[in-house]
Formats: structure tokens, sequence, C-alpha cells
């Protein structure tokens, strides 16, 4: 099992069903199916389209074969399991998980089921708003009819850093060797539409080799928590009616017991969503079928013959259950205790913490700064100097060529008309940020993308 690490470079516009709605909304994670199809681009980027091609069962391992791919959730987020009751009224915090507490009654007022979704720690910032037009070529004014808002994952958060996201991609073991080197390689993806000016992301993964170190123990009953929509069918194909334990059985039994390597003796209960799931298939140019689903967040409790340990665990997590999993559908974990809402995430990533304590590089008034503030210093004096939409897009390219594709450091930017413009301090200030560390460049790129949006 690998686990995904992608970092914004740009907005993201992951859009849900259309809903003939203004704006256009978008998922607030990464979908797998997304994960996955970004993925099948950069591949086919590097390798052609020749037909036949020599490395088309390469091709077909990773993306048409066993291998599962599971969401991207933004760090300090999480999927909210439908087990979940929390007051009606929003007047306290109680939160009581049926699949592993009883029922409490609550001062406030009554307790009510979640609605499931994915929940933030922190929300502001996460989705913003954009306006788009598209020009006519001849006149240069908008095109009539061509003026659209929609709604967008921002590029960074407040803090100016930018956002990440984390998953799971299942079931490795199948791949070759080339197969497996493409995954745990350092990409450049491109997610969602209109991808001129949005969806850039950096992607990298790394091999998971340890067991859950969380589950206490051997154990026979198992808590399933479904992170992405789960398909379940009876034997003739047909969509299970999850009201009955004994076809939940019929659809999970087998799968359970060759991960698993016991029988399932019972289906105790299950806390569910109906909803329906299609797509797009952009090789055959055709649309998905449209599948009878159990929405992301639903909960099963299953009884087993024998208790399984940790390995089992971490086997049917690689796994998944249900049909279309290649495609991103039936992502399970399996809990150990009730679920918690997500705590914010750390103001800095572990890369980020070690830049901040390192405060021994002078800023620009020849004080000692962590990289944090001065990103800002340099950000916000760029801005002050009148340059600041060109210099973002120039400091963003400089910083991916540098950063994602190891082009060598140069101080050719400051060699255009624009910087040979301004003021010698200023000028001096757009030198020195070609050439500080990784960690300040990276910032200093995502605070002036912000800045710019602000200003807009």
């Amino acid at each position: 099992m690998l686990e995904v690490t992608i970092t914004q470079d740009q907005d993201l516009h992951l859009g849900t069903r259309p809903r003939g709605t203004a704006p256009a909304l978008t998922h607030t994670h990464v979908p797998g199916a997304t994960l996955r199809g970004a993925l099948a681009t950069a591949w086919l980027r590097q390798h052609g389209l020749r037909t036949p091609h020599p490395m088309m069962e390469a091709f077909t391992g990773l993306f048409e074969g066993l291998v599962t791919y599971g969401p991207l959730l933004v760090d300090g987020s999480d999927v909210v399991p439908l087990s979940v009751l929390g007051c009606k009224y929003d007047a306290c915090d109680l939160i009581i998980d049926e699949a592993f507490q009883e029922p409490s009654a609550c001062e406030c007022g009554p307790l009510v089921p979640d609605r499931g979704g994915v929940r933030h720690a922190e929300a502001q910032g996460v989705i913003v708003q954009r306006t788009r037009l598209e020009l006519n070529d001849q006149t240069q004014t908008a095109q009539e009819g061509q003026l659209y808002t929609r709604q967008a994952l921002g590029g960074s958060t407040p803090t100016g850093a930018r956002r990440r996201f984390t998953g799971r991609i299942g079931e490795t073991s199948t791949l070759d060797q080339a197969g497996l080197e493409f995954l745990t390689g350092t990409h450049t993806l491109w997610f969602g539409g209109k991808r001129a000016v949005s969806g850039q992301v950096t992607y990298r993964a790394r091999q998971l080799d340890e067991d859950r170190p969380d589950l206490p123990g051997p154990t026979d009953r198992l808590v399933l928590r479904f992170y992405s929509p789960v398909v379940l069918t009876d034997s003739s194909g047909l969509p299970v009616d999850p009201t009955e334990p004994a076809q939940v059985l019929g659809a999970v039994g087998h799968d359970l017991a060759e991960v698993l390597g016991t029988s399932v003796s019972a289906v105790e209960r299950i806390w569910y969503r109906g909803d329906a799931e299609g797509g797009w298939h952009a090789a055959s140019r055709l649309y998905k079928p449209v599948d009878v689903v159990l929405a992301a967040g639903t909960v099963i409790t299953v009884t087993l013959t024998d208790p399984v340990d940790a390995s089992a665990v971490a086997r049917l997590e690689s796994h998944g259950l249900g049909l279309r999993r290649a495609e991103g559908f039936g992502a399970v974990r399996v809990a150990t205790g009730p679920w918690q809402p997500p705590a914010p995430p750390g103001s800095t990533t572990a890369d980020d913490a070690n830049s901040d304590t390192d405060a021994d590089t002078a800023d620009l008034t020849g004080q000692t700064m962590t990289a944090a503030a001065r990103a800002e210093t340099y950000a916000r004096r760029i801005i002050a100097a009148g340059i600041g939409p060109w210099a973002a897009k120039q400091v963003r390219e400089y910083t991916i060529a540098v950063l994602r594709e190891g082009a060598p450091r140069s101080a050719g930017l400051a060699g255009f008309p624009r910087v040979q413009a301004l003021e010698a301090s200023d000028r001096q200030v757009f030198t020195d940020l070609l050439s500080e560390t990784d960690q300040v460049l990276d910032r200093t790129a995502a605070l002036l993308d912000a800045f710019v949006r602000e200003d807009q």
C-alpha cells in the first residue's frame, strides 16, 4: 500500500454532479477516480500514445487491474461516518458514534444523525469563488454568454502554505517494477477542468510497510467505515437492499472471507445513505454506467467466525470492498474507536517546521527571522513595488522549475525590464529572493498568489 501526498500549486475545481446552479460547485476532497485519471494522463504523457504500445501491459496493470485508488483528503478534514449522532441545534459539542457507544440524552435538544460528507476543522478559506470570462479574439471584449462563476479549492492556506491532501493507493503488490516505480515517483498532475490557470498539483507517494499499530489485538468484530461510495450487488448484479442484513452479508461476505482468511458470521448493523454514481470515461469518450451506491460515510459492523490480526486488517484496507474499486469506489478503513472531529492541521509541515526553527539566516534588514516571516517580507515588498501580478506568475513558474523539475538556480528574472525599472532597493529584494532557501521560495510564491487574488 502507498501513502499519497499531493500539494496544490493552483486552485482546484473538482466539479460535482451538475445541478444547473451558479456558482458551479466543487468537491472538498479529491475523489479516487480523479487521482487515477490524472496519473493515467501523466503516464501517457511520459510514454506516448503508440498503438500497439510496448508498455500497454504495464498501463493495464496500473489503471485497469486490481490497484485501488482511494480519496485524498485535505489535512485537517475527515469523512463523517453516518453512525454519528449530534445535537440537532448545534448547541453543544456532544457526539455519539453508535457503532461504539449507546445513545445518551442531550440537555440541549434531541440527537439526530449526521448528514455525512467531508468535515473540515478549519473551513475558512478552503472554498473560494472564482469568476472567469472568455475574450473575443477580434474585439478583445468578453464573449457573450461566456461569463461564469464556480467554486474551487483555494491553492494555499490563510498562512500562505500550500494546501496538502493525503490518501492511499492499495493492491500495489500486483504491479511489476515499472508500475511501482511510476506510482512512487514525483509527478506534476492536473486535476479538474479549465486547467489553463488551475488544477496543477505535485504528487508524491511512499510505501507503507507497517500493519495497523493502533489495532489493540486480534478481534472478531470489525467496524467498517467507507471513505468513498461503495457499490454492493447481489449474485445477479442488482443493488443490494441495505435494510436487509442478509443481502449485505451476501455482497461482502465472499470478499471479506477471501481477504481476511475467515468467514463472516453476521452483519450486525449498517448505517447508510443511498446515492447514484456515474462518470465519464475519457479514453473511450463514453459515459460510465450509473450505479446505485451507498454514499461515503457508510458504516457496516460485522462479526467474524475467528479473530483476525492487524496484518489481515491491513490487507482488507488495501483491497477495498464492492465493485469498481479501481475507479475509487469501496475505500474502507477499520475503525478502532468512536469517531472524533478532525483536529486543525499544524501551522507547519515537518519540512517547514525544520526551516522555521533554523533562524540563523538574516532577513532583509539583517536581523534573524523564521522562514515564514522572511517569505511574507519578500511578498509584501514585491507587491508594494507594483509588479505583483507579473511577479506572482514568474516566481511561481521559477519555483516549480527549481523545486519540482530540478532546474538550476538563476538570477535571470532579475534582468527583466520590469525589475530593472524598479528602485535599487526593490531590485535587490527580487534578486535576493531568487537565491533564497527552498522553503522561503515556496512560501513566497504561495503568498504572492494569495495577495494578488485578494486584490482582484
